[in-house]
């Protein structure tokens, strides 16, 4: 038996060792604050309390964020939205 497990970023499949969350890339795109959180309340596999939390923010904070709408001055081109 190997002790990993898949990448817990949503829809990386990449296998990690059972000692991270994700997969390197995964890691550094979450905010360093939350990574910071992760780590204060893990160690080394004994679960301290916020942890799950601390977990959850950091796998949420790489899900896809809604597009905004464009802004209505774009069809105008940007020196007109400049202006108003």
């Amino acid at each position: 038996m190997r002790d990993e497990h898949e990448c817990t970023a949503p829809g990386c499949s990449k296998m990690v060792s059972t000692r991270m969350l994700m997969c390197r890339h995964h890691w550094y795109r979450v905010p360093a604050h939350l990574r910071n959180a992760v780590w204060k309340t893990w160690n080394n596999g004994k679960v301290q309390e916020g942890y799950r939390a601390a977990r959850q923010a950091a796998i949420d904070s790489l899900a896809p964020q809604p597009r905004a709408k464009a802004s209505p001055f774009r069809k105008h081109g940007p020196l007109l939205g400049r202006l108003i």
